[in-house]
């Protein structure tokens, strides 16, 4: 439903409208992340999936999202209500439905990469949900959701969020919750000091995991971390099949294209030494091996300008497919932020 900003009920920015759409706990994906056998899926590798309703419910200002590891499956929808979650605790993908297989199947990264590729964020929640009463007279699972206009939602990251920052979601990884300290009896495993201070306001419990905000300029981190990964992962003889994640083939293809630009023009020579360092260089390079080619390998090189492409367009859209929206005011981690949900 739109909604004009005549009474400027939904910011001060002019022309902002608000959209709010109907959605109810998706009680299908919490009862499967519960009940999924362990051995068939890839699971989140944090807090485990729990029926606790302090940890399962959502939660007013909460950011909600579907998931797509059942698509095409039957979702329990009440009028045509959107089923989402807020908590990403047991989240899963089937192995026969993931970005599979990864190049290195119980590297934590990768796990993170092709659980993520499931969620679609659709916006902050308006009300909250009450899935597993103890008695079902108090069951509530529809709610209305903000997916466009102003809306305030929590700095779960570990980030100052300013007024004009680019918002993206990530997900937690598991040495960011937890504290595992070896100690003369054994391995001591509790709730970080820096969790505790984020996540322990009032009425949030510590065992529920929410997206992960973070900024624009920070997320470019993890795929800088997929080029290393994918090199030492062609050192290896042993390792036979690359990551298909957004990830994987964006080094892929980086990868790829460097090699067979190395590979067709392996025997021309810069100029000068300064000639490697700069782009007129690299384009007489390009135009040298073009030139000297065979037209075989003129094709190849033309391919491999057209997969960099690709793997650089998979980046691009897995950093939109993240996007929160504009940070509209200041935010220390744990405390409130105005977000203008969906802009660039």
């Amino acid at each position: 439903m739109a909604q004009n900003n005549e009474d400027g009920r939904y910011g001060e920015i002019a022309n902002q409208g608000g959209v709010v759409i109907q959605t109810q706990q998706d009680m299908k994906d919490l009862a499967d992340r519960v009940d999924v056998n362990p051995s068939d899926v890839i699971s989140y590798p944090g807090i485990p999936a729990t029926t606790d309703n302090s940890v399962c419910r959502i939660d007013i200002n909460d950011l909600v999202f579907t998931v797509g590891y059942n698509k095409g499956g039957t979702r329990g929808k009440l009028n045509n209500a959107i089923p989402v979650s807020s908590n990403v605790n047991g989240l899963f993908i089937s192995k026969l439905r993931a970005a599979y297989p990864l190049a290195n199947p119980n590297d934590e990264e990768e796990q993170l990469q092709s659980l993520s590729e499931t969620i679609r964020v659709l916006g902050q929640a308006l009300g909250g949900t009450n899935p597993i009463p103890d008695s079902p007279a108090y069951l509530k699972v529809n709610f209305t959701t903000r997916a466009q206009g102003s809306a305030h939602i929590t700095n779960t990251g570990d980030e100052v969020l300013n007024p004009g920052d680019t918002i993206l979601w990530d997900l937690f990884r598991k040495n960011e919750i937890m504290d595992v300290t070896s100690t003369s009896t054994g391995t001591s495993v509790r709730f970080s000091d820096e969790w505790k201070s984020k996540m322990g306001r009032f009425g949030f419990n510590l065992k529920k995991v929410p997206l992960k905000l973070t900024k624009l300029s920070h997320s470019h981190v993890s795929f800088e971390k997929s080029l290393l990964t994918a090199s030492a992962s062609r050192a290896d003889a042993l390792v036979k099949s690359r990551s298909n994640t957004a990830q994987g083939k964006f080094a892929n293809a980086v990868l790829d294209f460097v090699a067979e630009f190395l590979f067709l023009s392996g025997t021309i020579k810069p100029n000068s030494k300064t000639e490697a360092h700069d782009d007129s260089a690299f384009k007489s390079l390009v135009a040298k091996a073009m030139a000297h080619g065979t037209p075989a390998s003129q094709a190849q090189f033309n391919d491999s300008i057209n997969k960099l492409i690709k793997g650089i367009m998979y980046f691009v859209n897995d950093l939109d497919r993240r996007k929160v929206g504009k940070a509209l005011s200041f935010a220390k981690p744990g405390k409130g932020v105005d977000v203008l949900l969906g802009a660039s």
